[in-house]
């Protein structure tokens, strides 16, 4: 299928008659990868919302903040890793798990989860920082544009988890035996 750049679909493939290829100049093919990279995660525990902090993000094509990108990532390349161990407890983040994805700067990617992943992301065992802080594992090719060309900048292995809007615990109650 052939798509403009404002997500529209080719609906026919018949050059009109009269003309050529040659008059369509308009044409163009996107083979130029976004320039992105990341820099640092922030996860805003309260709204459940993956904030990639990086540079580059409006290459990805995004024609306003409120345009949903999430079908242009590439979802097996992003991970939740509890314990930053490289262990069992790594947890891939796929589309399906993504309620939306926003490029809200060319600084900044916003992931919110569904409120099911969410909650079972949050309820595993050493999630956020119970026992060694969590980080989040992105493979090269996670962002790409509109037309799917992957980054080759986009690569952070180990990427520590900053946490916004956590609620702490609270004490109720005190009572010692002095």
């Amino acid at each position: 299928s052939v798509y403009d750049v404002y997500g529209n679909q080719q609906t026919s493939k018949s050059i009109p008659t009269g003309k050529s290829l040659k008059d369509t100049s308009d044409i163009t093919v996107d083979t130029d990868p976004p320039a992105a990279s990341i820099d640092s995660v922030t996860y805003d525990a309260s709204a459940g919302i993956i904030k990639i902090n990086g540079s580059g993000f409006s290459e990805i094509g995004a024609l306003s903040s409120t345009d949903d990108i999430k079908e242009y990532l590439n979802w097996g390349n992003l991970v939740w890793d509890i314990n930053s161990d490289d262990g069992s407890d790594n947890y891939t983040i796929l589309q399906d798990h993504v309620a939306t994805a926003y490029v809200s700067s060319n600084t900044l990617l916003e992931v919110t989860l569904k409120s099911d992943w969410k909650s079972y992301l949050e309820s595993r065992p050493g999630f956020g920082a119970e026992g060694a802080a969590d980080t989040i594992d992105v493979t090269q090719g996670f962002i790409r544009d509109k037309a799917l060309n992957p980054s080759a900048d986009d690569a952070k292995a180990g990427a520590v988890i900053s946490y916004e809007n956590a609620s702490t615990p609270k004490i109720n109650s005190f009572t010692t035996d002095l």
